[in-house]
């Protein structure tokens, strides 16, 4: 059985629920989903202990090299290896973690 809950919102986090709840069929299904998702989206942050490896490929503009340069080396030690090559006017990365 639902409990009923009572609390304050600002007025301006009070606007965004009433544009959310036009999805919903009421506030109050728009609220369980609202908690679902934070939930999940928390969930989903806690380390893992599982063992996991990636393949990345990243197709970009050649004016964006430095941005990319800087992504290789903050994540330097998540990335074993990185191959870079062009694809006609564009650069191709691929990173294997």
């Amino acid at each position: 059985m639902a409990k009923i809950v009572s609390f304050s919102l600002e007025e301006n986090d009070l606007k965004k629920l009433t544009e959310i709840e036009k999805k919903y069929r009421n506030r109050s299904e728009a609220l369980r989903a609202g908690i679902e998702h934070v939930f999940l989206e928390e969930r989903s942050l806690e380390p893992t202990t599982d063992y996991s490896e990636a393949i990345i490929i990243v197709v970009h503009n050649h004016h964006a090299e430095p941005d990319i340069s800087r992504l290789k080396h903050d994540f330097s030690n998540e990335i074993k290896t990185q191959v870079h090559n062009t694809l006609g006017k564009k650069c191709v990365e691929v990173f294997i973690t």
